[in-house]
């Protein structure tokens, strides 16, 4: 693993690395990935790649994975007006239904049964 003695200004290293994180971040949406899965993979200690991801999007690569599988949950139920909660819980890597539910009522100030059915009936909440 490289350590974190890369100057952050190296617009074209920088911007490699952050494409490949965030194409093995959304590859692997469904998992529950770690810092160190990341680092795996482009070869950059922890640090390092937490202070340029944020310097970047604004965020931790963790809180870039949960939104990321939050959008996927919403784009799932506007998409299909069948399917379970709990199945897209666990299709995209939340621990339950419940953990999911908390972080989407979270991200978009709605519970998930609640769009659903606004779905269903046509309403337009968010």
């Amino acid at each position: 693993t490289k350590y974190a003695n890369i100057n952050l200004n190296n617009k074209k290293q920088n911007n490699q690395i952050l494409d490949t994180i965030k194409k093995y971040i959304i590859n692997n949406i469904n998992e529950d990935l770690t810092l160190d899965d990341i680092s795996n993979v482009v070869g950059y200690n922890k640090e390092y790649i937490v202070r340029l991801f944020k310097k970047e999007y604004g965020l931790a690569p963790h809180a870039f994975l949960m939104n990321e599988k939050v959008n996927k949950a919403k784009n799932l139920l506007q998409n299909s007006t069948h399917i379970n909660l709990a199945n897209i819980a666990s299709d995209i890597g939340f621990y339950d239904q419940s953990h999911f539910s908390k972080f989407f009522k979270k991200s978009f100030a709605i519970a998930p049964s609640k769009y659903k059915k606004s779905i269903l009936y046509k309403t337009t909440i968010i």
